[in-house]
């Protein structure tokens, strides 16, 4: 599978998503976004993506690239430390959201991803709502950190 492989309405974004569930598990919020590698000899240019909140405080998702798909999950519970930041020009015109996550489930990770609130083509109605729940949760993460 690959970027070829990504979904084109929010109705099949959701299915993708709800395989990634762990059994009880439901899907709250589903976007589409942008998902940046992370590290030292990480390739800067990002990928497509979809990202999913759970009702049991996980970020569960799917990362495109050109040669295969990359499952991702976070558990709330493992995340360490969260940066959410705005990008200048024009994350306030476009309700932009840059968010880095650092995580450790027995090994350091970092999320990286850009969710916006319009996505072109009308496939996906319920982004921008979605991008603020997510928002939110990941916001209340955050000052319960500390950070």
């Amino acid at each position: 599978m690959s970027v070829f492989s990504m979904k084109s309405n929010e109705d099949e974004m959701n299915e993708m998503l709800e395989s990634l569930l762990l059994p009880g598990e439901q899907l709250e919020a589903g976007i589409t976004c942008m998902i940046y590698d992370t590290g030292f000899f990480a390739v800067r240019i990002p990928s497509a993506g979809y990202l999913g909140l759970t009702d049991s405080g996980r970020l569960i998702g799917w990362a495109f690239h050109a040669a295969n798909n990359e499952r991702l999950a976070v558990d709330f519970a493992y995340v360490t430390k969260v940066r959410i930041r705005q990008p200048l020009l024009s994350g306030k015109l476009v309700g932009q959201r840059d968010i880095l996550m650092d995580y450790n489930d027995g090994k350091k990770h970092t999320l990286h991803f850009l969710m916006q609130q319009k996505v072109g083509g009308g496939k996906f109605p319920n982004q921008a709502e979605n991008v603020r729940r997510i928002a939110d949760e990941i916001e209340y993460l955050s000052r319960s950190l500390g950070k």
